[in-house]
């Protein structure tokens, strides 16, 4: 199959045309054939075809014509198009720009050694390659580029054949041509230099010379310039009459020595090696022409890592290298286009007057380098407008740097973007090498690395903390470093003495100065909120713009390296910049914006309980605990109580602000302090403690007669009493919050206690009333109740024998979109609910998957007690599977816990375990000494189900032991209970009495 771009564009397969079709589906051919074997990003994609203006559906379209445009290739024959992540890579060897570019090649060559009428055929035949204007007919900002690019390729082509032809003596074939071409393009000087020779060789020195004035005057009226000095020597050569010059000035142009204008390498280069493996990279995949841009956050080092390779790659750019300081952030103004563009110029050797305008300067910059290959390196600049105009044509390489991503160029230029990050913490200590004598490094290293952080791994900070250190060689580093943490203002401390301008603080001056009113605005607020960092959703409620132009405004900020995007839909900023906008910005806010920002934030925290929000209030309660009722803030957490590991952190956070509160003489504070901390005692394990808390918050509240006006804290506290055996007040408690949701109209709590008192009614047998309330509200339950509180449901489904509802409920709870709203304790219950279900239903590889699941969840989220009762489960599984000896050890160990010690429930669960395997393996004393005491738990706790399941296992071990009468006596207690709570277990009783009737034990 056969792809051609050089004219329209064409697929041919046995010389028939390979329709392609649609709106879309040729552009984004030709998008692929121009990066042939290189893969094209999904955004590059959007880009070519809708610019700057896609519709909110762009991926979609983009992801629908490639599918068409594949499948019409993969029709004709075999598809050449391969998905690569989110973008598409096109690998053919039969593009007809891959065809000229070979014969291209080899025509230079043979030219370069003497062979002139071999370089004239075959750059003829490269040349008979094009059928037209490249990719005519495909509109759009990046195809005009690219074919103007194309274009470029054959003008300098048709050049080199030109000169091809008159070096091997044919100067009168192509006059009438020439004279065509020197019409179509009267600034490319080359045709009006080989028309010249041409015109001499025939005879017409006269029309040659005049084919000079012509150009000269047009030059100078046109663009203020003058011949290049190629051209005056050969008109000088054809009026003294030179045919030696004039013969070779048809092939060789006197040049000025190369450009060599690099900077010097910085000392002691370190670390990039992935940034330096992606330039190499792009290099070695299009050395042709090559865009590169390299950002970061001010002071990453950028300027060392493009010089750095500059260097290192000089051998690779034989006509020189090029280097201009483009003071995009710099205290003075940015270089101009058309500047750099005269110095450029200069640069190469033109030594006339350089054109005025933008436009004649770029085209005779690009007309300088079009037969050169240079290395072009536009450092420091502000944006992508400045750059554009100094991009070189034809076999050159070019890098960029800047603060912003510069993404413009990215789309339009196919430029390959290079982001700095920090150096990782053993490359900021070799950096520190480099200043600072190694011996003096390793006398502390802890300091060192402590330094590193401190700096933010930045390349700048580093060097001006060592230059520091250097010029103090008796301070010690760790001196130093305490100097710097302890610190008012750190980013003080990071500069040089004696240059202002290389002070970090300096370096960020800049950068916020090139952002508009709004972004700094932004900015400012986020750097008020003391954060790791900030959610999209709640930059929106900072703001001060709406919605769409905050977004538009995260992207910038983004863009400049002021904002990273660590996450999707998250935000922080690097530690130095964050240290710079909330020491030396935030001043600018009035106390009144402050307390609007806290206000906003605590709304936005205590709205919805997000997980990943723990730390961010943490740190912000830490940080405002002076404020007034920034117990707001910190009362949200008990909804996250699920979530985080460090209920530590929390109960610490919560006595200091309980202490702040009583203090502050704020009652209501107090109530919520009081609670949280009774929450953080509870999931802690200390009911005791839970207990004695809430019970202080609901009298404090009763003294201030709407302290729990929602009912929340008796609530809790009925959760609380059901561990600990108090059943029946904990159920008063719930009626009464109950009744008072109804009257308020608050669903989500009406069905949350509804579920709440479910699950006591089921603690304490009472199975009808719990199924009347759970299942009658279960429905309703899935779409006004997350599943984190309708695990009542499923408990009940469970003890029931109603697997198949529990598999749906199950199905809901685990279902993947909803893995960041459960809780790690729910999640953990549920799997372990699952894993219990497919061990009595004999899927063994299963429930050993859920089970061992349910263990990590919960040992990571420091839920020992729930981690502990699936380990009981797969104790049971072990035994199941013919390993009792390592069930037996599992719940052995379960037993030794603290958990176990403190949890009756847990206890007695541990415990009929180990009878239960006990009594598989024969250790019937061992069996009996177990179930008793999970009996003697079960009773003291009141828990119907767990003193039937006793009793039933008591019953088997008698009947084991040969005793039929005490099993007979015990299995009918067992029945009993199971059939007045109405569960299947009474079945498996009945089972036991009749094989008892039936084979007639002891008695």
């Amino acid at each position: 199959m056969e792809f051609r771009i050089l004219g329209p564009l064409d697929v041919r397969l046995d010389g028939s045309t390979v329709p392609i079709l649609g709106q879309h589906q040729p552009k984004l051919l030709a998008l692929l054939l121009l990066e042939n074997d290189r893969t094209v990003s999904l955004g590059r994609m959007v880009d070519a075809l809708w610019d700057d203006d896609p519709p909110a559906t762009a991926k979609r379209q983009v992801q629908n014509a490639m599918a068409a445009l594949r499948r019409s290739l993969t029709e004709a024959e075999l598809d050449p198009v391969a998905r690569v992540g989110e973008g598409y890579r096109l690998t053919t060897s039969e593009l007809d720009h891959s065809e000229f570019t070979t014969l291209v090649r080899r025509g230079r060559g043979a030219a370069e050694a003497g062979r002139f009428d071999t370089a004239f055929m075959t750059l003829t035949d490269a040349l008979g390659v094009w059928r037209g204007p490249a990719l005519a007919g495909i509109p759009g900002r990046i195809f005009e580029a690219a074919a103007n690019r194309l274009e470029e390729e054959r003008l300098s082509v048709m050049e080199d054949r030109f000169a091809a032809a008159l070096a091997s003596d044919r100067s009168a074939e192509f006059v009438g041509e020439l004279r065509e071409l020197v019409a179509e393009h009267p600034y490319r000087q080359r045709f009006t230099q080989h028309l010249m020779t041409a015109l001499h060789r025939v005879g017409q020195t006269e029309v040659a010379l005049a084919a000079f004035d012509h150009l000269g005057s047009r030059l100078r009226d046109d663009l203020g310039l003058d011949p290049d000095p190629d051209l005056r020597r050969l008109r000088d050569s054809i009026r003294d009459g030179e045919d030696s010059t004039i013969h070779s000035s048809a092939v060789v142009s006197t040049q000025a020595p190369p450009p060599a204008q690099l900077p010097a390498s910085i000392r002691g280069f370190i670390g990039r090696g992935e940034q330096l493996s992606e330039l190499d990279a792009l290099l070695a995949e299009n050395p042709q022409h090559s865009v590169a841009v390299l950002s970061g956050v001010g002071g990453s080092g950028k300027t060392a890592l493009a010089i750095h390779w500059a260097a290192e790659n000089r051998e690779q750019f034989p006509d020189g290298q090029l280097y201009v300081n483009l003071r995009g952030f710099d205290t003075t103004e940015p270089v101009k286009p058309v500047d750099a563009l005269h110095a450029f110029i200069r640069a190469l050797g033109h030594n006339g007057d350089s054109p005025a305008s933008i436009d004649d300067a770029v085209t005779l910059y690009r007309s300088l380098l079009a037969r050169r290959r240079v290395l072009v390196v536009l450092d420091n600049a502000l944006n992508a407008d400045q750059v554009r105009p100094l991009l070189p044509i034809g076999v050159n390489v070019t890098l960029v740097t800047s603060r912003e991503r510069l993404t413009p160029l990215t789309t339009t230029e196919s430029a390959q973007s290079v982001s700095l990050d920090a150096l990782s913490r053993s490359e900021a200590f070799d950096l520190l090498t480099v200043m600072i004598d190694t011996r003096r490094l390793h006398e502390d290293e802890l300091a060192v690395y402590r330094l590193t952080d401190l700096c933010g791994h930045l390349p700048l900070a580093l060097r001006m903390a060592g230059a520091n250190l250097a010029n103090r060689p008796h301070t010690s580093v760790a001196t130093f470093v305490d100097e710097l943490d302890s610190s008012s203002d750190r980013l003080e401390l990071l500069a040089v003495e004696g240059d202002p301008k290389a002070a970090l603080t300096s370096v960020f001056d800049r950068s916020i100065a090139a952002i508009s009113d709004e972004a700094r605005l932004l900015l400012l607020r986020l750097g008020f909120i003391p954060t790791a960092d900030y959610a999209e959703e709640l930059v929106i409620e900072l703001s001060t713009e709406e919605a769409d132009k905050t977004r538009e405004l995260l992207t910038r900020l983004a863009d400049a390296h002021l904002l990273e995007r660590h996450r999707p839909n998250r935000y922080r900023f690097h530690d130095l910049i964050k240290a710079y906008v909330s020491t030396r910005l935030t001043v600018e806010l009035d106390e009144t914006t402050r307390d609007e920002l806290v206000r906003r934030f605590t709304d936005w925290q205590v709205s919805t309980p997000r997980g990943e929000e723990f730390d961010n209030i943490v740190e912000a309660c830490r940080a405002w605990r002076r404020r007034p009722r920034i117990w707001k803030l910190a009362a949200g957490l008990r909804r996250l109580l699920h979530w985080t590991v460090n209920v530590h952190t929390v109960t610490q956070l919560a006595t200091q602000l309980l202490a702040e509160t009583i203090e502050a003489g704020d009652p209501y504070g107090e109530i919520e302090m009081r609670h949280l901390l009774g929450m953080t005692a509870w999931v802690a394990g200390h009911a005791d403690e839970a207990e004695r808390y809430c019970r202080e918050a609901i009298a404090l509240a009763a003294v201030q007669g709407d302290g729990d006006a929602n009912g929340t804290i008796r609530t809790n506290l009925s959760t609380v009493l059901s561990t600990r055996g108090g059943f029946d007040e904990a159920a008063q408690l719930l009626a009464e919050t109950l009744e008072l949701a109804e009257q308020t109209g608050a669903t989500v709590d009406r069905e949350v206690r509804a579920l709440n008192l479910g699950a006591l009614y089921r603690q304490l047998g009472r199975y009808d009333d719990a199924w009347r309330i759970v299942v009658s509200s279960e429905v309703e339950t899935r779409t006004t109740v997350p599943q984190s509180t309708a695990l009542p449901a499923g408990m009940l489904y469970f003890d029931m024998g109603r697997y198949a509802d529990l598999k749906a409920w199950l199905s809901w709870v685990l279902a993947e979109e909803y893995s960041q709203l459960v809780p790690p304790q729910v999640r953990t219950i549920a799997l372990g609910l699952r894993g219990e279900v497919h061990r009595i239903e004999g899927e063994y590889e299963a429930a050993r998957t859920d089970l061992d699941q349910a263990i990590a969840i919960a040992e990571r989220s420091g839920r020992t007690a729930i981690a502990y009762e699936a380990r009981c489960t797969l104790a049971q599984l072990h035994c199941d599977t013919g390993e009792a000896e390592r069930g037996l050890a599992l719940v052995e160990h379960v037993l030794a816990t603290p958990d176990a010690a403190r949890k009756p429930d847990l206890l007695a669960l541990a415990r009929l375990t180990a009878a239960r395997i006990s009594r598989r393996i024969g250790e019937f004393p061992t069996a009996n000494h177990h179930v008793s005491a999970a009996l003697e738990i079960s009773e003291s706790i009141s828990q119907p189900l767990r003193i039937g399941r006793c009793l039933l296992e008591k019953a088997l071990l008698c009947a084991d032991l040969g005793d039929g009468s005490q099993a007979e006596t015990l299995g009918r207690q067992a029945r009993d209970i199971f059939d007045d709570l109405g569960v299947p277990e009474a079945e498996h009783a009945r089972s036991l009495l009749d094989t008892l009737r039936a084979a007639p034990l002891q008695r």
